[in-house]
């Protein structure tokens, strides 16, 4: 039996055809340096190859024909606090917005630039930007993020972010907190720490997803 397939191994992944034929069509129409076009085709070509083996994430929506703008939905345990709220609520799902401008291939940018967190709202993280009202929140990988650093891995640092995998809690440190209130929290209770210990690429069992959400989000959701 073979190895499953990883992060490293997305070439290797057969798309259905309508995704491939979709991938040259939109070739003329994209802008930017010959590089930057072609990067933008094997980065899209990538996130449709990671949805197929990674099946918590699915890709709903892209528009590469300037920065490449994807929006995705990926089912993952999301810390929730509305104002008001005194207890947390989890949500089991997130649809973000990537952002990936062509200045990211050549220089470092600070690491709140390239994710918003659309959905749920109220997310209660060290490293998420503040709510207000139905704005995006920004979701920060840190001070910054090298250049050049390719899709697939911002997705693996966003799904360790949001789960708690990964996080900072000392807003001195300069590491991308965004938070003191929820750093201060989450120092408290270290004890809840990660929310899930599933991996990125851990297939997930046969649940009722919609079930489960609806459940876990009550109150949280607008």
């Amino acid at each position: 039996m073979s190895a499953p397939l990883g992060l490293w191994d997305l070439d290797r992944v057969a798309l259905p055809r309508e995704q491939e034929e979709w991938l040259a069509s939109i070739a003329p129409d994209l802008q930017g340096s010959p590089a930057w076009r072609r990067r933008k085709l094997a980065e899209i070509r990538d996130l449709f190859a990671l949805a197929v083996i990674a099946p918590r994430l699915t890709v709903v929506a892209i528009d590469p024909r300037t920065t490449l703008l994807a929006r995705l939905e990926l089912r993952v345990p999301v810390p929730c606090r509305l104002d008001g709220m005194h207890e947390l609520a989890i949500a089991q799902r997130a649809r973000l917005v990537l952002r990936y401008p062509e200045e990211a291939l050549r220089l470092p940018l600070p690491g709140y630039a390239f994710i918003e967190i659309e959905r749920p709202l109220g997310v209660f993280l060290p490293n998420a930007s503040g709510s207000s009202g139905n704005k995006p929140q920004l979701l920060c990988l840190g001070a910054h993020v090298a250049a050049g650093t390719p899709v697939r891995e911002l997705l693996l640092a966003t799904y360790q972010a949001l789960s708690m995998q990964a996080y900072h809690l000392d807003p001195a440190a300069g590491a991308g907190v965004m938070s003191k209130e929820a750093a201060v929290w989450w120092s408290e209770n270290l004890g809840r720490l990660p929310l899930t210990r599933e991996s990125f690429l851990e297939p997930r069992a046969d649940v009722d997803e919609e079930a489960v959400e609806e459940e876990a989000v009550e109150g949280v959701q607008p």
